[in-house]
Order: C-alpha cells, then sequence, then structure tokens
C-alpha cells in the first residue's frame, strides 16, 4: 500500500524508476530490528519493486547523501577499530610466542648442561662426540679427549663438607673453562671426573694443554680447601676407532696417572 503523500514516476515502458531521495514506500512491514522507523520503509523499497518483478541492483543505494555519508562512517569506524583489536591480537600472539622461544631455549639448556658446575653432561658429549667421530672417519681430521678428575676429593668432602667440595668443583671448572677455546667441550663425566672434548685437534697439541691445566690448578688456591691437583689421561682418534675404543684409551690413560702417583699426565701408548 502506497502512502498518499509521495508518488512513483513511471516511465513510458511502464517500468518504476528509482525514486528521488526522501521518498518513502510503506510496505505495511514495521518490526525491522536495529533500523530507526523513519528509515524501515526506505530500506525496504527494493523488495517493494521486486514484488513487480522488477531488477533492483544489490548495490543500489536508497538513501540521502548524508545517509550515506553516516553510514560509510560508521563502517570506518568498525573497520578501525576491529584493526586495531587485530593488531592487539598480533601482538599478544608475538609476546606469547617469543616466551615460548625463550622457554624452549631454557629446556633445552637445562638438557644438556649439569647443574652445579654448568658444564655440559653426558648427553651433550654423546651428540658431540658422535659428530666429531663421523668428521674424523669421513676427513681424516683428528680430535682428542683428556680425562681428568681430582685427586684424593673424597677428604675434601670429609674435612670440609659437601658444601665446599660442590664449591671445589665449580671453581675447577671455572678456571678449565678460561684455559680453553671456545669449540672445545668441558663436561662433567661423574662426580669429580670430568671429560673435555679437542675438535680438530692432535695428541701433540692436547698433551701440552693437558699440562698446562694440571699446572694452573695446582698452583691455584681453592677457598677453604686450599691447594689441589689433578690428574689427566689424554688419547686422540686414530683410524678404525670407535667411540667406546677412543674412550677406552683415554680412560686408561687417566687410570695410569693414578696410579703412577697422580698430579700428572699421561698420555695413551698406542699415540
Amino acid at each position: 500500500m502506497l502512502r498518499k503523500d509521495i508518488s512513483i514516476v513511471q516511465d513510458r515502458s511502464r517500468s518504476f524508476s528509482q525514486p528521488s531521495a526522501g521518498v518513502f514506500v510503506d510496505t505495511g512491514i514495521r518490526e525491522v530490528s536495529g533500523v530507526p522507523r523513519e528509515k524501515r520503509s526506505l530500506r525496504l523499497f527494493p523488495r517493494f519493486l521486486r514484488l513487480f518483478g522488477l531488477v533492483v541492483p544489490e548495490n543500489s543505494w536508497w538513501g540521502t547523501d548524508k545517509e550515506r555519508e553516516q553510514e560509510n562512517e560508521l563502517l570506518e569506524a568498525r573497520v578501525e577499530e576491529r584493526t586495531r583489536e587485530l593488531n592487539r591480537a598480533l601482538i599478544e600472539i608475538g609476546d606469547l610466542a617469543a616466551q615460548l622461544n625463550e622457554s624452549l631455549r631454557q629446556v633445552e639448556h637445562l638438557a644438556i648442561t649439569d647443574a652445579l658446575t654448568e658444564t655440559y653432561n653426558r648427553r651433550k658429549f654423546d651428540e658431540a662426540v658422535s659428530a666429531e667421530h663421523l668428521r674424523a672417519e669421513s676427513n681424516e681430521d683428528p680430535f682428542a679427549l683428556i680425562m681428568f678428575d681430582i685427586d684424593h676429593f673424597k677428604q675434601v668432602n670429609d674435612k670440609f663438607g659437601h658444601s665446599t667440595g660442590d664449591l671445589v668443583l665449580k671453581l675447577l671448572c671455572r678456571l678449565v673453562r678460561g684455559l680453553i677455546r671456545q669449540g672445545d667441550l668441558l663436561i662433567r663425566w661423574g662426580g669429580e671426573e670430568f671429560l673435555l672434548l679437542l675438535p680438530q685437534t692432535g695428541i701433540e697439541e692436547a698433551g701440552p694443554l693437558a699440562e698446562r691445566i694440571r699446572l694452573e690448578v695446582e698452583q691455584n688456591e681453592f677457598t677453604l680447601a686450599g691447594r689441589i691437583t689433578i690428574s689427566l689421561g689424554v688419547a686422540q682418534f686414530q683410524p678404525g676407532d670407535s667411540v667406546d675404543s677412543l674412550m677406552k684409551r683415554v680412560d686408561n690413560s687417566l687410570y695410569k696417572a693414578k696410579r703412577n702417583g697422580r698430579n700428572r699426565v699421561i698420555l695413551c701408548d698406542s699415540e
């Protein structure tokens, strides 16, 4: 039903033309959620025309220029707000990703590090020595191992207590780290026993390094425990060596250093 105060322009082809601004058509539908009453008929005008089989473009605008401007401003405000919300979400995701990466890095570090001395542990040694063994077999690059432990360390614990013994272990590792190269690995093998993995190093270099470490430890003062000494065994990878056979030879060298009076360096006999 058409209101009396409006008219619809009809051309000679008997088709309805688009009404001018401000024209309203009453369709009889009153409840349109979220649309003011004065705009409801305007919004429903395309539906009215479709009742007569007329084609109405989906992007047709049935309002005034001011209403179009208001609609655009409202849309832009919504887009800006959604953009701000998206940016905040992306920042939060970035922060969470950084926290996760840091947590993973810490977990990985703890998995390969001795908690007391902050040296590497056996897990790290197994990974590193396998890689060095493969490289040595492929490229014939030598690498060497130095195994050492503290002489009469049980007496340090018995006389001064385990807390002092732990401190001695920390100070010893700090001293040794200051004497080796950046690529060398210091590993706590167990108790007061340690390993040095020396990539691309032959016995002619590993032997003097072991002697230097022995001398520095002997001359150092270890707080309440006073002076201590260490014994060292040295072995170099040989063609045909497995990791186990190399470990056995360096362990035998350390045993000989202990048996021959301690506070000394013994090179593997077959080097």
